[in-house]
């Protein structure tokens, strides 16, 4: 499995350097104050390293201006400094706060992270949760699929998690690899119902998958994760898998059907991502009530 061990060898080296860069910056390798749970630096490292973070990616009205500023995230100092509640507080314009080059008084359009978070985690707990995953079954799927099939469908799931959960997950920093597995979540269940005559005990298979999606739903109100990334890596996942997966045709009707869905999954997908960005950018959300999806109140 050439793609996932090189993807997981990547993840773990990220996890170092933003530890590393924590301890720069704050003094300590994890975030004490406040705690991060997952064991992890603060979350203005974890913005600089490369998050989703919706302010650093597209105009938005709480830095409409040049020069806006704002109390400065934990992680992130700044020689200026303002009174808020009766004690001195940091203040960071926009540049400071999304660092990665900085945005050169353009408007913010730092794209390239709908793709770092894949790269990057909220902490070792929240990696170890990942890998649990992506090494037990991931690499098992690698050797069926072939690493270049495997890679499409993890890049293509992972990226388009981060593009739905944009849309939908407000201005949280968002990190990880979980939209990407969530489209071989749903590939195992793509794969599952065409060769439910070959599995043994599929009803069982079946609820297995409903657990861990249902548990990882769960999980997804923690700070860093984003259950919509998960939602649209797994559309994202199934639509890349009926492309890219290796397909066993029984008869001759059934490899028509299979192969009509292969070709009607192209323009879909290639229709979700131009929505799926078109909205990001044009700010079409209007859905008061997703944000309790993602963070429990």
């Amino acid at each position: 499995p050439y793609f996932l061990w090189t993807m997981t060898f990547v993840q773990v080296i990220m996890i170092v350097v933003e530890l590393i860069v924590n301890s720069q910056k704050t003094g300590s390798i994890i975030a004490t104050n406040p705690m991060n749970y997952m064991i992890g630096p603060s979350i203005g490292v974890i913005i600089q390293t490369g998050a989703r973070f919706t302010p650093c990616m597209r105009p938005n009205t709480i830095y409409d201006k040049p020069g806006s500023q704002l109390q400065c995230p934990n992680g992130i100092s700044s020689s200026t400094q303002a009174w808020s509640n009766g004690q001195s507080v940091d203040i960071c314009t926009l540049d400071q706060i999304c660092g990665m080059g900085g945005l050169n008084g353009q408007p913010p359009n730092q794209w390239f992270r709908f793709i770092t978070p894949i790269f990057l985690h909220g902490g070792i707990i929240h990696l170890l949760m990942n890998l649990s995953f992506q090494c037990r079954t991931g690499f098992q799927m690698e050797q069926d699929f072939g690493w270049w099939r495997m890679g499409c469908i993890y890049l293509i799931s992972g990226i388009g998690g981060f593009l739905f959960g944009g849309n939908y997950s407000g201005m949280s920093p968002s990190v990880g690899c979980s939209g990407a597995l969530f489209g071989l979540i749903a590939c195992l269940l793509i794969d599952l119902i065409q060769n439910w005559r070959l599995v043994k005990n599929p009803g069982w298979e079946l609820a297995k998958l409903i657990f861990l999606i249902l548990i990882s739903f769960l999980l997804g109100t923690l700070p860093f994760l984003d259950n919509f990334a998960h939602i649209g890596g797994f559309f994202c996942g199934a639509l890349a898998g009926l492309i890219f997966m290796p397909t066993i045709y029984y008869n001759k009707t059934d490899k028509i059907v299979k192969i009509t869905l292969q070709i009607i999954a192209v323009p879909v997908l290639i229709i979700v991502y131009s929505l799926m960005i078109a909205g990001f950018y044009n700010v079409w959300n209007n859905c008061p009530w997703c944000k309790y999806l993602t963070c429990i109140p």
